[in-house]
């Protein structure tokens, strides 16, 4: 790649990441190119270069003042490994508590119980998950299926509240 990008689909040809800086807070963030593809997109933003580079906002402080740069090899860089390890734990924990949702009491408990230690930080709220840990694993036996579900669009909710990357297929 010769010169900026044009769109940030350009930055994967050299596995790039885009590094916000913010010059009110003074916050530089180092961001995967996947996530910022599917946040603009999720938002119906243009993918163009430019719009990024004039329509991004301070990931911290939400402010405006805000240099965009493309990083080359920016995937290498531990900040963006550590938030796309984060993703993929949390993706691989909601996946677990969604098969236990309807099949309740059937689910290994183990299985159910690492996937909730998994989400605790994220949640932040234990009494969500208890109740989460109450509707499946309370659930009858013979029942044809669990009380999860509802438990579960909550724990979904309040992982999107707090800002945390949730997959379409949860939400």
């Amino acid at each position: 790649m010769v010169g900026p990008p044009k769109r940030l689909e350009d930055l994967s040809k050299v596995e790039g990441a885009v590094r916000f800086t913010c010059r009110a807070c003074t916050a530089v963030r180092t961001i995967g190119l996947d996530e910022v593809i599917r946040a603009r997109l999720i938002a119906k933003l243009s993918t163009d270069w430019e719009a990024v580079r004039h329509g991004s906002t301070c990931p911290v402080c939400e402010s405006r003042n805000v240099r965009v740069d493309g990083v080359p090899f920016g995937e290498r860089n531990p900040e963006v490994r550590a938030r796309r390890a984060e993703a993929r734990r949390l993706h691989l924990a909601l996946q677990v508590l969604r098969d236990a949702a309807p099949r309740g009491a059937y689910m290994p408990v183990p299985a159910v119980q690492l996937a909730l230690r998994v989400l605790h930080p994220f949640v932040g709220d234990q009494e969500l998950l208890r109740t989460y840990w109450d509707q499946v694993m309370g659930a009858q036996k013979d029942s044809p299926c669990g009380g999860g579900q509802l438990a579960f669009r909550w724990l979904v909710t309040r992982l999107i509240d707090r800002g945390f990357p949730v997959a379409a297929e949860f939400q």
